[in-house]
Formats: structure tokens, C-alpha cells, sequence
């Protein structure tokens, strides 16, 4: 993953190298919006919600405690 960068967003995750928190970031469209992001570890069960930033969909969390990390883009489509 990238380093996030708080002056320029780029689709994908990120984890900020000093925060240790992770960015997701989708582009706007048209087509569907993203609501969260899912995962799922025992310790750990946040489901981030995304806000509008400019003309991205971000959400953020702390970084789980875990070396690689499998989610689900949840999105909700207008039909």
C-alpha cells in the first residue's frame, strides 16, 4: 500500500506511515456510491463509513493488527 498523503488523494488504500491509519478512497461516479468498507477480525470488527471529500469517497480507520488485510467494498447503486 501507498502512503496516504493528506494534500493529494489517490484511489485505493493507503496507510499513513506515522498514524498507522488506513484511507480508503474511491472516485466519484455516477453510477454507484460506496457506503463502507467490510471486514471482519475478532478483535477488531469497525466497518468505516465513506464522506465526500472534493471529488472522492473516503473512509478511514485505525489500522488493524494484522500483516495483510482482506475487505469488501459495500456500495449501493440508484436502481
Amino acid at each position: 500500500m501507498r502512503p496516504a498523503s493528506p494534500d493529494r488523494l489517490t484511489p485505493g488504500p493507503d496507510v499513513d506511515p506515522d498514524t498507522q491509519e488506513v484511507t480508503f478512497v474511491v472516485a466519484v461516479n455516477g453510477q454507484w456510491q460506496p457506503r463502507r468498507v467490510w471486514y471482519h477480525l475478532r478483535e477488531n470488527d469497525v466497518q468505516p463509513a465513506f464522506d465526500r471529500v472534493g471529488q472522492n469517497w473516503v473512509a478511514r480507520m485505525p489500522r488493524p493488527p494484522v500483516a495483510r488485510l482482506e475487505y469488501l467494498l459495500v456500495a449501493e447503486a440508484p436502481d
